[in-house]
């Protein structure tokens, strides 16, 4: 399989559109959708930033496994609708482009702390 193969798959599971991610990665649906037919070469940090946004390791992208995804969705989600954003035609935009915000900071703040834990073990 490979890695564009592997995101697709990913994405899929955790029920994620390709729109999404392409407006996280700010780029357009069909660009995205090249990475994934592997028609366009995937570069290492657009390759961290899904990862990120699909909130897995760049080694569970490489090494696939059906498995262990599954199993990294299903256990980080106790109950069924956990995750699952239901949107009604008024307030769909306003309400993702808030959600792209807050999980833009959030993403900020993971890596500033991950700054700070870096200089700790050196």
């Amino acid at each position: 399989m490979t890695i564009g193969y592997n995101i697709r798959r990913i994405r899929e599971l955790k029920k994620i559109s390709q729109d999404y991610i392409a407006h996280k990665l700010g780029i357009s649906e069909r660009a995205y959708s090249k990475i994934e037919n592997e028609n366009s070469r995937l570069k290492v940090d657009a390759l961290v930033k899904i990862s990120e946004i699909l909130e897995v390791g760049i080694d569970d992208i490489i090494n696939y496994d059906d498995q262990r995804i599954y199993n990294n969705i299903f256990n980080n989600n106790s109950d069924n609708n956990k995750g699952n954003l239901i949107f009604n035609d008024s307030n769909s935009n306003e309400t993702l482009n808030a959600i792209l915000n807050l999980t833009g900071s959030i993403t900020e703040l993971s890596k500033k702390m991950g700054d700070i834990i870096g200089k700790f073990k050196t």
